[in-house]
């Protein structure tokens, strides 16, 4: 009795926990518990706790037991939180894909989209090329926007607008599985349009938009010249599917159309310049038309 005594007296020091006389009548037959919350360090977190139950009475002479404190080292893929702050939340910050190919362009990353919003007090002086992997979308403001060339890849969508009077006066080039394109700035688009895609939509509704000429490779070929003057250059359609419309107001040049599937219509007598159409099938004024 007296030797284990002595020996749980002697492992109690080791720990650094108080000794307590063995001889002594227990006062608190019910203990305390007590622990350390974890710390963290660079490392890691480490969880120290520490218990310690009181002396039981056993009669006059009394036992107390000592409980040693116990480090814990949680192994690398355990969750004690953030290692460097210690709030217990993730310090990765995920951003979109496209946020690097984006930005080197000039613009920024939406939803998996690279957007150019081009105005006043952000004006884009350079040409917009968009990154190829991703879908974009170029607005123009007043006189903004020189060459727009949009991704070269069937696969994603892009979309141009020109807003304002005598934006985008350089060439844009169209491409991806859909492309539209709208001038409604007055004498906006006043360079070439051009390129291919799955859809090529343009609808040219400012006043003298599209003056640069029109040249549409695409599987289909969707151009609308609305606006007053609209459209003064020549219009050249190669698809499997075409369809020019020229309004009243529209002064569209020579139209060539030279598709699987060719409809121009002239909405009057001054609204397109000389029409041919080469296609199998041909509606609207194609000179062949029945």
């Amino acid at each position: 009795m007296q030797r284990g005594i002595f020996w749980a007296l002697m492992g109690a020091c080791l720990v650094g926990c108080p000794a307590s006389d063995p001889g002594e009548e227990d006062t608190d037959p019910t203990g305390t518990a007590s622990g350390t919350a974890g710390t963290t360090g660079a490392t890691g977190t480490t969880a120290v706790w520490t218990s310690s139950a009181g002396p039981e009475s056993t009669g006059t002479e009394g036992t107390t037991t000592y409980v040693a404190e116990e480090t814990v080292t949680p192994d690398s893929d355990d969750s004690y939180g953030d290692s460097s702050s210690g709030t217990g939340e993730s310090s990765s910050t995920g951003e979109d894909d496209c946020t690097s190919p984006c930005v080197a362009a000039g613009g920024s990353c939406v939803d998996e989209t690279c957007v150019f919003t081009c105005n006043e007090g952000a004006p884009c002086s350079e040409p917009i090329e968009c990154p190829n992997d991703y879908a974009c979308e170029v607005t123009c403001a007043d006189g903004e926007c020189e060459d727009v060339t949009c991704p070269d890849n069937n696969t994603v969508a892009c979309t141009v607008r020109c807003e304002d009077d005598e934006s985008c006066d350089g060439t844009i080039v169209c491409g991806g599985s859909e492309c539209a394109v709208t001038c409604e700035g007055d004498g906006s688009c006043s360079g070439p349009i051009e390129g291919g895609a799955g859809e090529f939509v343009l609808t040219c509704s400012g006043q003298g938009a599209c003056g640069g000429g029109i040249t549409c490779n695409a599987d289909h070929c969707d151009l609308r010249c609305e606006g007053d003057g609209a459209c003064d250059g020549d219009i050249t359609a190669n698809a499997t599917e075409s369809d020019v419309a020229c309004g009243s107001d529209a002064r569209c040049g020579n139209v060539y159309c030279s598709s699987g599937s060719c409809n121009v219509t002239c909405a009057s007598d001054e609204s397109c310049g000389e029409v041919q159409c080469n296609a199998s099938n041909v509606e609207g004024d194609c000179p062949s038309a029945d």
